[in-house]
């Protein structure tokens, strides 16, 4: 299951089997908020099977919903890499299984064996310039249908 996962595609097989050794297994219910926005976050979650809605709060009580992801997705990798709270609120909208690994334990695996977390780092690396990538090209969007909304011409 882990080489469906975009972090692992272009690993070995024997690389992959010993990077899910490190990782647990975690069940939620349907309709179960595995944590809110504003939390401290301290994991990464891979999902193995369910699937879970990505929110954000925009104003006051409401919440808009940014994506949902299924199997062979991930989050919380903004977790394992700062100490701030979390960026958006993530709740299970199947029953969900979920392999995942703390911050702490993956970081002495990497001083422990630096080949394999090296290429585990490049590989989440990769995966966060796709999304910011993606990130902008909504941002532009944005603007551009605030611009056209309001019939301001910049230009």
């Amino acid at each position: 299951m882990l080489r469906s996962v975009s972090l692992f595609q272009e690993w070995s097989a024997r690389d992959v089997a010993e990077f899910a050794t490190y990782l647990h297994v975690e069940t939620y219910g349907a309709q179960q908020v595995v944590f809110w926005e504003g939390d401290p976050g301290d994991k990464l979650y891979i999902i193995a099977e369910g699937t879970v809605v990505v929110s954000r709060k925009i104003k006051d009580n409401v919440e808009a919903v940014i994506t949902r992801l299924t199997k062979g997705d991930f989050f919380g990798e903004l977790d394992v890499i700062d100490d701030l709270s979390a960026s958006a609120t993530l709740q299970t909208e199947t029953s969900c299984i979920f392999f995942t690994i703390g911050r702490l334990e993956l970081y002495e695996r990497l001083e422990a064996e630096p080949r394999l977390y090296g290429k585990f780092l490049l590989a989440l690396l990769k995966v966060l310039a796709k999304r910011l990538r993606g990130t902008n090209n909504k941002l532009n969007e944005a603007i551009l249908w605030g611009i056209d909304a309001t019939s301001l011409d910049t230009g």
